[in-house]
């Protein structure tokens, strides 16, 4: 499974992914832990697709539906994640 793919499923799953320094910080219910084993298992693929010009990208994204489309920040970044990763 592709990095793209399974960060989609992280997210369906209740998943948050991110980046700090060098570890991978995944965050969510114990119920996905199945999935965040799978995301630890692809730790480089997840952490290059995670790299500071995506997050610029999805930042700018949030920041469009906020000011632009009115939405709540949370609703934003929610929708913003599901779209980028389905792209």
């Amino acid at each position: 499974m592709g990095a793209v793919t399974l960060l989609a499923k992280a997210m369906r799953v209740g998943l948050t992914v991110g980046v700090e320094g060098e570890r991978l910080v995944v965050q969510g219910p114990k119920s996905a832990e199945a999935v965040a084993i799978e995301l630890l298992d692809n730790k480089p693929a997840i952490v290059e697709l995670l790299t500071p010009d995506v997050e610029e990208d999805l930042a700018e994204r949030i920041a469009i539906m906020v000011v632009d489309g009115g939405l709540s920040p949370d609703e934003a970044e929610r929708l913003a994640r599901r779209d980028f990763f389905n792209d």
